[in-house]
């Protein structure tokens, strides 16, 4: 859209696709108009500044709204400039403008879902770490930079986040085995995600991991803190071997059933008696045994 503008924002030209814009057939209709009122009240101070400093010699850049005259609003984005007569005296303004409604629109969308997913990012309790990997001449993984991390990432590891963004791993850890830096590289530069569990001497704490591309060249590790799930286990798994233990050596006849009175545990006492394997027994119901017994 062209549009020229003389000092006090009345309109001297505007070319088809502008009068499109603000939804008028005829140039006569409107020329000698203000563009002023057209244009939405919290943008009007802007432009009629504009229009002052084009005429003061100066260029200018502004985004506004307008109201056309069947009521449709658009974002507009103009550069303005000073059109100069003989004496070299500003005589009009000259206007390049351009509809940006639906790039604006995007704009929005994307900003209001940025703010979603850093309120997200921000707030959720799983640990999040994004990572450039860093390559030799040949291409090979030779170390990773932090690029971004989450609240949760410090509260579950104890590291500062502010110590590590920007450093590559090589800095904060020398002596990091050159697997960790394999893995990842293949991750960041094949696309291929991975999960595992590991123990983190240094802290402590058992974490559950997904590491995944989300472009080539860089790799994101998202972790829980098992820890308490791990020692559960762990606890649950050395009062078993030891009720176990008891159990096989006790000369009483130890059976362990569900709520249908299915065999789920039976000691080697009760096995040596009923003459079965234990195999035999398992599912089978507590009195079938006994009566064995």
């Amino acid at each position: 859209c062209l549009e020229i503008l003389g000092p006090d924002g009345e309109l001297r030209y505007m070319n088809p696709a502008g009068l499109k814009m603000i939804e008028v057939n005829e140039l006569d209709s409107v020329i000698g108009e203000c563009v002023y009122p057209m244009i939405l009240k919290e943008y009007q101070d802007a432009f009629i500044a504009l229009t002052k400093r084009v005429f003061k010699g100066e260029q200018g850049f502004l985004r506004f709204q307008i109201k056309g005259q069947k009521g449709t609003v658009l974002w507009l984005e103009t550069q303005a400039v000073p059109l100069f007569d003989n004496q070299g005296k500003v005589e009009s303004l000259l206007g390049i403008t351009q509809n940006i409604t639906i790039r604006k629109h995007a704009e929005d969308i994307i900003r209001n879902n940025e703010r979603k997913y850093r309120l997200l990012f921000e707030n959720m309790t799983t640990g999040f770490a994004l990572h450039d990997i860093i390559c030799d001449e040949a291409g090979k993984p030779i170390s990773y930079r932090y690029l971004e991390a989450n609240p949760a990432f410090e509260k579950l590891t104890g590291i500062a986040i502010s110590n590590v963004i920007g450093k590559t791993i090589k800095e904060i850890l020398p002596q990091i085995e050159p697997y960790w830096i394999d893995v990842f590289g293949k991750v960041a530069l094949t696309g291929e995600s991975i999960s595992y569990e590991n123990y983190v001497s240094e802290i402590g704490k058992y974490f559950d991991t997904w590491v995944f591309s989300p472009q080539k060249g860089q790799f994101a590790v998202v972790f829980n803190d098992i820890t308490i799930r791990k020692k559960t286990e762990k606890s649950l798994a050395e009062k078993e071997k030891i009720l176990s233990l008891i159990s096989d050596s006790t000369p009483l006849i130890m059976i362990l059933v569900d709520a249908e009175y299915r065999i789920i545990k039976v000691n080697q006492t009760a096995l040596n008696i009923s003459e079965r394997t234990e195999q035999q027994v398992l599912k089978e119901r507590s009195g079938h045994i006994i009566n064995c017994v």
